[in-house]
């Protein structure tokens, strides 16, 4: 089970970037700050890194700097984690020895529900040999995840593949406001970086919506540098693209360039222009930004916050925003509730996970049964989550952890189990942190994956398509079974496809059609479930639409 280490003061390391700050497995530290001086982690290969497993925890580094280290903060599985005021100066330095692609300033691996705000990234610049990353996410998972108030300056190197942020695995869920947004961060403003943010790797996906097409209040927020000499602002890897809809604050509420124009060879796409959709709306950043909020504050006060949020959010369904609002609420009372020595506080976070779920409550859940020993309530939620999806890799992960539990054995004995868990690592599915720090706890040292990226030719056909946009639409939605599509297809074009993709992105169905228009009828004999509807000219995706299927 997890343990708590409550930690402060200097960790110094040779020039060589050898030996460790902080090291945990299956246990969550707090780095914090004293009232005289912060953490200072120097010239370091780890400066801390961190691995939960399934049992829960909430780590926190608070108020560090880490200067020269190789790896900074190295967080695996540790459930709302807290990376906060944090400054990481990361080094030209070559790490492939450790098989390690790039230096980097902090790497979220499987590590949902987190809160990382008011960061500051800056690498070597200049004249750097080697590439370096300031954040990595990988494999976040679902939920609503936000990285907020961020800055990332100066990471170039003679490659030309340092990167401000990297996104790599699965980091989406079902709705429209869940999985991992990209929040109010600066970007270039100092020193510029060779790519701002870079998704890399096969099937990356984050949050459909960047920001929000009617909340106002909650809007991406990021700023660039003005030009794009040295810089792409966004890159997205071509045979593989992780798709989503940027919408950013007002243009003349800053002097600093806020719409990612310098996107590298972006697809096109007709009505859209590339893969990402834009809409400028009528307000201030600085005033949907705000600075950091009180994060310390008392179990009861943030009780109360919660409650608050989630009476806001009672109709989050409909809302624009309003789920995430929850979900933040949510995230820092159980990281709270993790953390906190009071009695009972556990139990506060098992009542509301249980009274306003979210797309991980059912996670959540079982790790706080865990923590409290009631591990009959864990067993009935992991073979309720297998029955429902038997090759979820978190629940194939959490299934023989809490097994030997049930057995009385300690799961960080069970060498038996490093083959399975070293594939079920290797997926990029949430659920392959917790392999990773569990395989850590066993001993197994896995390198960080790192892919960068690459300014390479356009590995994809260009097709002619009309300027006249396309349109799909899907009705009823909800549907019990038979769907009929309407699709307005441009002029001039045969061989349109209708293809219907799960939630996974695998293609579930397919019909090839012609003609200008198109009105089909195709009674789906699908699972109940979230589908996608996408209608593609060539190979280029040039209309797209959700729709649920009830049972």
């Amino acid at each position: 089970m997890s343990t708590t280490q409550r930690l402060k003061g200097r960790f110094r390391g040779s020039l060589n970037l050898w030996g460790s700050g902080v090291t945990a497995n299956s246990s969550t530290p707090w780095i914090v700050a004293s009232a005289q001086q912060r953490s200072t982690f120097m010239n370091l290969h780890f400066g801390t890194s961190v691995a939960t497993t399934i049992a829960s925890g909430a780590a926190m580094v608070d108020e560090a700097d880490f200067i020269g280290c190789a790896a900074g903060a190295y967080i695996r599985a540790s459930a709302f984690a807290t990376i906060t005021r944090n400054t990481f100066q990361v080094p030209d330095v070559d790490v492939s020895f450790s098989g390690v692609a790039a230096a980097y300033g902090a790497y979220m691996h499987g590590s949902s529900g987190f809160i990382f705000e008011e960061n500051s990234f800056t690498g070597p610049g200049n004249g750097a040999e080697e590439p370096t990353v300031g954040a990595v996410f990988r494999s976040i998972g679902p939920e609503s995840n936000v990285y907020y108030n961020n800055t990332f300056n100066a990471f170039t190197s003679s490659s030309g593949q340092s990167a401000g942020t990297i996104i790599m695995g699965n980091n989406d869920g079902p709705e429209e406001d869940d999985g991992l947004q990209i929040k109010c961060n600066d970007y270039s403003l100092i020193s510029p970086n060779d790519f701002d943010v870079a998704f890399t790797g096969v099937s990356v996906k984050i949050g459909e919506e960047q920001g929000a097409n009617i909340a106002q209040t909650d809007p991406a927020g990021n700023t660039f540098a003005p030009n794009c000499s040295g810089s792409q602002h966004f890159h997205n890897n071509e045979e593989d693209m992780a798709e989503f809809t940027y919408y950013h604050h007002e243009i003349l509420s800053t002097t600093l360039q806020i719409v990612p124009v310098c996107a590298s060879d972006p697809i096109e796409v007709s009505g859209v222009g590339s893969w990402y959709e834009e809409t400028t709306h009528e307000y201030v950043k600085e005033l949907v930004c705000p600075s950091y909020l009180g994060l310390m504050q008392g179990m009861g006060e943030l009780f109360e916050e919660v409650t608050e949020a989630i009476e806001a959010s009672s109709s989050f369904s409909a809302e624009p925003g309003a789920y995430a609002m929850k979900a933040a609420a949510v995230h820092r009372l159980t990281g709270m509730a993790l953390r906190s020595v009071h009695v009972g506080s556990l139990d506060t976070a098992v009542v509301i996970h249980a009274q306003a779920p979210l797309v991980t409550s059912m996670n959540v859940l079982v790790g706080l049964y865990m923590a409290q020993g009631q591990l009959e309530e864990a067993r009935e939620l992991v073979d309720a989550a297998l029955e429902e999806d038997p090759e979820a890799v978190y629940w194939l992960v959490a299934d023989p952890y809490l097994a030997k539990l049930e057995e009385d054995q300690d799961p960080l004995s069970a060498a038996g189990l490093i083959g399975v868990l070293s594939d079920l690592a290797a997926t990029d599915q949430y659920g392959s942190g917790h392999a990773s720090a569990w395989l850590s706890a066993l001993g197994v040292e896995e390198p960080e994956v790192i892919i960068l990226p690459y300014m390479g030719a356009k590995r994809y056909t260009e097709v002619s398509v009309p300027q006249q946009p396309a349109t799909l639409k899907v009705h009823p939605n909800p549907s019990q079974g038979l769907v009929h599509f309407t699709a307005a297809v441009p002029g001039g074009v045969n061989g349109a496809i209708l293809r219907i993709l799960d939630v996974t992105g695998q293609v579930v169905g397919e019909k090839r059609t012609t003609g200008d228009d198109l009105l089909l009828s195709w009674d789906l004999q699908l699972p109940a479930g979230t589908y996608y509807a996408a209608l593609i000219i060539g190979e280029t995706p040039v209309g797209r639409t959700k729709f649920l299927l009830l049972p």
